[in-house]
């Protein structure tokens, strides 16, 4: 799946269960803060959690969303979790609320021998391993589409200060 598909559909039917990799860093950046915001306020609806056991992980995702319809569980650096606890996250992927939307977030490519990986391979619907691979011509698009942006940030802030010079 590409990265245009997956952010159309995350704003149609968003899942229980995302496992974010891939060496396209910016484009998973930008699906992270997609996926946040559709729980509301981050302060909230967002819990971000780093390197954390999996007995932190399911507490993370069993706590009831505050002021929002959804809770985003955020789970950052699990590079190695331990088998037992890679087991456990496995098992408990089906078990995921329907208030909660679990996020691992990794930086780089995932290992797709482990078990972790299959686990959310395996899952189908619920949720499913997107790995966002580089591309020259989406990364010239976004790189164009930021320098507009800034330019007319720039242009923005000069005028205004040269009003306010001028005053």
């Amino acid at each position: 799946m590409d990265a245009k598909t997956f952010f159309k559909e995350i704003k149609n039917t968003p899942r229980s269960a995302y496992y974010l990799h891939g060496e396209e860093e910016y484009l998973k950046d930008r699906a992270l803060e997609e996926l946040k915001a559709l729980c509301g306020d981050p302060a909230l609806g967002v819990s971000d959690l780093i390197n954390p056991s999996a007995r932190e992980i399911i507490e993370a995702c069993e706590t009831l969303p505050f002021f929002c319809d959804r809770r985003a569980v955020v789970v950052r650096e699990l590079k190695t979790p331990q088998e037992k606890d890679a087991k456990t996250i496995a098992a408990y992927l089906s078990d995921i609320p329907q208030t909660t939307m679990l996020v691992l977030f990794e930086r780089g490519s995932a290992d797709k021998r482990k078990a972790l990986f299959k686990a959310f391979a395996a899952i189908g619907a619920d949720g499913t391993p997107y790995t966002f691979t580089a591309s020259k011509g989406a990364f010239f698009h976004s790189l164009m589409q930021w320098k507009e942006n800034q330019t007319h940030v720039l242009d923005t802030e000069l005028l205004y200060s040269l009003t306010a010079d001028a005053m």
